[in-house]
């Protein structure tokens, strides 16, 4: 099969510029030790090996390299026009630890590189056939190393349950279109289902999930839409099926890699929760947890054949020496979440401590804990804290700052393209893991660049931020 043909997997239109912050391996690791396990890498500046299968242009993968100095990093997609697009970036960059490979699961199979620490499949998983699923299992039994990290998102039933009707009429109409240009197949169908609309079809002016779905094409941009929802073996899926299809890899579910969702406390009411737990097994107790969160996407992190496990002293030890970053700054931390099981209210003492201790740089939360609670906040306040600022998503794992890190000429690459046809709205740091940076913030970065209403307001704080992690 050749680097540019994967079956039923659309490849006229690119990809659109995507970063996951999950993917970072500081990330994982948290992820992975909160679940009770070992990460792979023994501390933050261990060398290790890292795979984005389905990599698109590689953003992730070059921001990641620059991030982090000590690991290699390597990015496969079908597209050669992705890989180009990844390599010249990385070329620009001067990224000696990132390398990219334009091929199919089944040519990659066929010639597979060393293990790896770490693999992530971004979506992947739902937009290929059953073939290339089942390919994509021998190919991670070649390729993931036993203590090996696999992140794997993928979109989910029950929740796709109301969409997956429209979903299904829009492949259609797509591919029945007669036109050549995937844009102008998807225009096409959009259209039609959009007349259905206006003429008062029932299965799509009753379907909430026909109009969220008419929603996204209006608000995407059409190579987003295209690889999302136009392929031949697009497909979603119960979580059992997943765990049943990667059974022969031996890999233990660590956990989700959204730490709101990875607490039950915080997503679940008592009577839900009471039912999840009681659960007998893993399989059992995520598909309840699906059907009362009506997920829609899972970001599922797993450890292969894990060697070791931890005990709740040991992971609360490592959380609270993990290096965290802000990633809002102190004075728009709203201190309370909407939450699925109402509201999640966090402001006391100690996630206000976290967050002043935060303004000034990245830093671990130990220090912070108090053996006397008459003197601050103990080590079980801190780490509860920690907690719930990830699951805000005010804070970010992160890695010491690294003194190899490429991240500046990273990013001064990044900055000369935001006035172009595709920025890249993020930036590298040196603490192994990105950060998003909005294209009007990039302008202010570069110099020169005033308000030009893009902007949202309050924004300007996040140059305080950006300046503490001496992006440039």
């Amino acid at each position: 099969m050749s680097a540019e043909r994967l079956d039923g997997y659309e490849t006229g239109v690119e990809y659109v510029e995507h970063w996951q912050p999950e993917l970072a391996p500081p990330w994982l690791d948290a992820v992975v030790v909160e679940g009770g396990l070992a990460p792979p890498r023994a501390d933050a500046s261990s060398a290790f090996r890292y795979l984005d299968l389905g990599c698109g242009r590689g953003t992730s993968v070059n921001l990641l390299a620059a991030s982090c100095p000590q690991g290699e990093f390597v990015g496969v997609d079908v597209m050669r026009v992705h890989i180009d697009a990844a390599t010249a970036l990385a070329a620009e960059a001067g990224l000696a630890n990132a390398s990219f490979v334009a091929a199919s699961f089944e040519s990659l199979l066929a010639d597979p590189p060393a293990p790896f620490d770490y693999v992530v499949m971004h979506g992947v998983w739902t937009w290929v056939d059953e073939r290339n699923r089942a390919l994509l299992v021998r190919l991670l039994d070649r390729v993931l190393r036993p203590g090996g990290v696999l992140y794997v998102s993928y979109n989910t039933l029950p929740g796709w349950t109301m969409a997956l009707p429209a979903q299904r009429l829009l492949l259609a109409l797509a591919s029945g279109s007669g036109e050549a240009d995937p844009v102008a197949r998807l225009h096409h169908a959009a259209a039609t289902i959009r007349a259905l609309d206006d003429a008062g079809a029932l299965a799509v002016t009753a379907n909430p999930g026909a109009r969220w779905l008419l929603d996204e094409i209006a608000r995407r941009e059409p190579g987003y839409v295209v690889h999302e929802y136009l392929h031949a073996g697009w497909r979603p899926i119960y979580v059992t099926e997943l765990l049943d299809a990667l059974a022969p890899l031996d890999v233990a579910l660590a956990g989700s890699a959204s730490f709101l969702e990875g607490r039950r406390e915080y997503v679940l009411r008592r009577a839900q929760r009471a039912l999840v737990d009681a659960a007998d097994a893993t399989p059992e107790r995520e598909l309840l947890l699906d059907f009362c969160l009506n997920r829609s996407l899972r970001r599922d992190v797993f450890v292969r054949a894990p060697r070791t496990a931890l005990g709740a002293a040991e992971v609360g030890r490592w959380l609270l020496a993990q290096n965290v970053l802000a990633r809002v700054p102190a004075e728009a931390v709203a201190f309370e979440l909407a939450v699925p099981a109402g509201r999640l209210r966090f402001d006391n003492r100690a996630t206000r401590e976290v967050v002043a201790h935060l303004a000034a740089a990245p830093g671990s939360l130990g220090v912070l804990a108090r053996n006397d609670p008459a003197d601050g906040p103990t080590a079980a306040d801190v780490l509860a804290a920690r907690r719930v600022l990830l699951a805000a998503e005010v804070v970010l794992p992160a890695d010491p700052a690294h003194a190899r890190s490429r991240h500046r000429v990273l990013n001064r690459a990044i900055l000369r393209r935001c006035d172009g046809a595709r920025p890249i709205p993020m930036l590298a740091t040196a603490h192994g893991v990105p950060l998003d940076v909005t294209v009007a913030d990039q302008r202010s970065l570069r110099g020169g660049g005033e308000d030009d209403g893009t902007r949202p307001s309050g924004a300007r704080p996040y140059q305080a931020i950006h300046a503490a992690l001496d992006l440039l």
